[in-house]
């Protein structure tokens, strides 16, 4: 019977731990269905499904609006220490989209808003839960089950605002300033660029994963995961232990490590999610 070394259980946890940690990123991806709003006489506001369309009022254009790109939750490119590691450099770590347009008849805008709509299993995700029909939920925010973190214009499906992490107010819409615009191909055209990002949450304290479970150095700060995060992330893994786990975790070993993070995929369900993102363009 061959002998199982330290070394080759290390080396067998790290190749089993990566595969696992990539994964989460083919199944998390990002935006694909875009809405354009505008108040075409001053009293109303009614929603149009955009695919490069542009409106006879403002005449607004969303470049690229049928595919803008990916959200990838996974490994940072170029972490190839400790148990989990970043195996293919063509499938790292991607939370930041941007989004551009333009704005043919600028003299008519009176505000533009930008929110981003996230289906359940993103908010399960980022540590939400909630009771209530659709359109109506309460919902309470756990920072010990929050793996991802939202941007601060967040919405659920249905628009309606989420507790901020901080507890003491809600998600709201971004005001696009009308500082940012600018020049467009011609006089009253504008045009705008907005960075839609997404991050880690509380459980790894904003940071990726393998760096923050392995307590890399990043940026010549080393990462210690807290005793009260350790104490959440043991019970998540005892709560979710992989086939042949018979006894609970006490530290977080490459198994423990490997069981949250399949956690964390399945939260993501099985088929590719899509965020939307609304911009609400109101003419004056």
């Amino acid at each position: 019977m061959k002998k199982t070394t330290r070394k080759s259980f290390s080396r067998k946890a790290i190749i089993i731990i990566a595969s696992v940690f990539l994964v989460i990123s083919l199944t998390a991806t990002g935006f694909a269905a875009w809405l354009i709003s505008n108040n075409a006489d001053g009293k109303g506001e009614g929603n149009v499904t955009a695919s490069n369309v542009s409106d006879a009022i403002l005449g607004v254009t969303i470049d690229s609006s049928e595919n803008l790109g990916t959200i990838n939750f996974g490994p940072e490119a170029g972490d190839n220490e400790g148990n989990v590691r970043a195996e293919d450099a063509s499938d790292v770590e991607s939370l930041t989209v941007t989004v551009t347009g333009k704005i043919g008849n600028f003299n008519t805008l009176d505000k533009m808003l930008v929110t981003v709509n996230c289906p359940d299993e993103v908010l399960t995700a980022a540590g939400y839960t909630w009771t209530g029909d659709d359109g109506a939920r309460t919902y309470a925010y756990n920072k010990d089950k929050a793996f991802i973190a939202l941007p601060a214009y967040a919405m659920d499906k249905d628009g309606k605002a989420l507790p901020l992490p901080a507890g003491e107010d809600t998600t709201k819409a971004m005001t696009y300033e009308s500082s940012l615009f600018t020049a467009g191909d011609n006089e009253n055209e504008k045009k705008f660029s907005v960075e839609v990002k997404f991050g880690w949450g509380a459980l790894f304290e904003g940071n990726n994963p393998g760096r923050y479970l392995d307590e890399e150095t990043v940026n010549k700060n080393k990462l210690t995961v807290s005793a009260e995060n350790k104490k959440a992330l043991l019970a998540i893994a005892n709560g979710h232990k992989g086939s042949g786990i018979t006894e609970d975790y006490t530290a977080l070993s490459a198994f423990a490590k490997r069981d949250i993070l399949n956690y964390m995929k399945t939260l993501f369900g099985s088929s590719t999610l899509k965020y939307t993102v609304v911009i609400n363009a109101q003419a004056k």
